[in-house]
C-alpha cells in the first residue's frame, strides 16, 4: 500500500473520530484542513499512519476536546496539544533521521514501573533494545494572562525576578520606571512539575526491558527561554540537585516558535528544544541524537558554559512589543532594527 493511501486511510479514521466526539463549535479541530490552527489534526493522522495504535489516537481525540464545565478551555487545549505535539515531534524526527527503529508506540495502557503511575507514552526501540518513556508537563507562562491589568503599551519596560525569594529585593525597589512581573515567576511551578515527573520514574522497572525515562517541560508564551537556565542551574536556587538525584534520565525544555514547519524541525534548528542529559551513557546519547534531543544544555555534571553564565542571572529585563497587530515580549536591549526585523518576519510567510 502506498504512502498516500496510508495517509488517506488514517485521515478517514481520525476525522471520523473527531466528528463523532461532538467538539465545541469554536474548537480549532473543526477548521481542519482549512487553517494552521487545525494542524494538530494532521499530527494525529500522521501518528496513526505510523503507529496504527487506535487507543492513543482515541485518547488524544478525547483529551483535545478540552471541555471544562461545559465550555471549551483554551488553557486545557494548549496543555493537551503540547503532549500531542511532542509525540509527533519524536515520531517524525525518528522517521526523518532513520537512526533508530521504533517497533511500537504505546500509551497509558502498559505498566512500566510498579508505582501505580503511567507515562504519557513510550516507545519500544529495537536498536538499542530498550523502552524510552516520556512524561510531558506544560507551563502556561504568558504574562498578559498571569499579571493583573498589564497594559499592552509598546516599549514599556518590564523587570522580572526569577525566584520568589527576590520579590522584595532592593534591586526591584529601584526599578521605578519598570513594571515588576511578580506573578510571572515559574520557579515553584517548575519545581513541582519536575517532582511530578520524578515521581513517575520512581519504583521498579517491571517492563522486562531496559528503560530510559524522559521528562519534558513545554514552555508556553514565556518572557524568555533563558530564565529556565536559572531555575535549573543557579548555584543558590537551582533545581539541579532534585533532578540529579532522581531517576529522570533526560529532561528537555521545549517551546513553540511563532510559526512552525510540518516536521517541527525549526524547533530543533533554532534551539527551541534543549536537553539536560541527567544520567548520560553512550546508548542514551545515541537515542537523544536519533530523536532530535541533542541540543544539550548539560550532560551529567557538565553544564554548557553559556548556559551556566546565564544561570547566574536573578532578574530578567524586557519590554513590550505591540506593533502592527503583533503583541509579545522582547529583550530590554533589543534595538529598533532588531525589533523591526522581527516584526517583518512575523508578517512574512517564511519559517526561520
Amino acid at each position: 500500500m502506498g504512502i498516500e493511501n496510508e495517509y488517506l486511510i488514517a485521515e478517514k479514521f481520525v476525522v471520523k473520530l473527531i466528528q463523532a466526539s461532538d467538539y465545541p463549535t469554536e474548537h480549532p479541530f473543526n477548521d481542519y484542513p482549512r487553517t494552521p490552527e487545525s494542524m494538530p489534526v494532521k499530527m494525529l493522522i500522521i501518528i496513526y499512519a505510523f503507529t496504527r495504535n487506535e487507543s492513543i489516537i482515541k485518547s488524544y481525540v478525547k483529551k483535545c476536546k478540552s471541555v471544562e464545565h461545559g465550555n471549551f478551555s483554551a488553557i486545557k487545549y494548549n496543555q493537551e496539544i503540547s503532549e500531542l505535539s511532542w509525540l509527533y515531534y519524536l515520531i517524525v524526527g525518528a522517521m526523518e533521521k532513520g537512526k533508530i527503529c521504533i517497533s511500537n508506540v504505546f500509551g497509558e495502557e502498559k505498566t512500566i514501573i510498579d508505582n501505580g503511575k503511567q507515562f504519557e507514552y513510550a516507545f519500544f526501540i529495537d536498536n538499542p533494545r530498550c523502552i524510552a518513556a516520556f512524561e510531558v508537563k506544560t507551563l502556561t507562562c504568558d504574562p498578559f494572562i498571569k499579571e493583573e491589568e498589564l497594559a499592552i503599551s509598546d516599549g514599556k519596560k518590564l523587570v522580572k525576578p526569577f525566584f520568589p525569594q527576590l520579590k522584595d529585593s532592593e534591586y526591584l525597589k529601584n526599578q521605578s520606571e519598570s513594571i515588576i512581573l511578580t506573578s510571572s515567576t515559574y520557579y515553584y511551578q517548575m519545581e513541582q512539575n519536575i517532582k511530578r515527573i520524578a515521581a513517575k520514574c520512581r519504583g521498579s522497572n517491571v517492563s522486562g526491558e531496559k528503560l530510559y525515562c524522559f521528562g519534558v517541560v513545554f514552555i508556553s508564551a514565556s518572557t524568555s527561554f533563558e530564565e529556565f537556565y536559572s531555575y535549573l542551574f543557579n548555584a543558590k536556587y537551582g533545581l539541579f540537585p532534585i533532578i540529579h538525584s532522581s531517576k529522570i534520565d533526560a529532561l528537555t525544555l521545549v517551546s513553540f516558535d511563532m510559526r512552525n514547519d510540518l516536521i517541527l524541525d525549526n524547533l530543533y534548528r533554532n534551539g527551541y528544544v534543549q536537553t539536560f542529559v541527567v544520567h548520560p551513557s553512550e546508548e542514551l546519547l545515541k537515542i537523544c541524537q536519533a530523536l532530535r534531543l541533542d541540543n544539550y544544555i548539560a550532560i551529567g555534571n557538565e553544564v554548557n558554559e553559556d548556559v551556566l553564565k546565564k544561570s547566574r542571572e536573578l532578574y530578567g529585563s524586557y519590554k513590550i512589543l505591540n506593533r502592527e497587530g503583533f503583541v509579545g515580549i522582547v529583550p530590554a536591549d533589543a534595538s529598533e532594527n532588531e525589533i523591526n526585523e522581527y516584526v517583518s518576519y512575523l508578517k512574512g510567510q517564511n519559517i526561520r
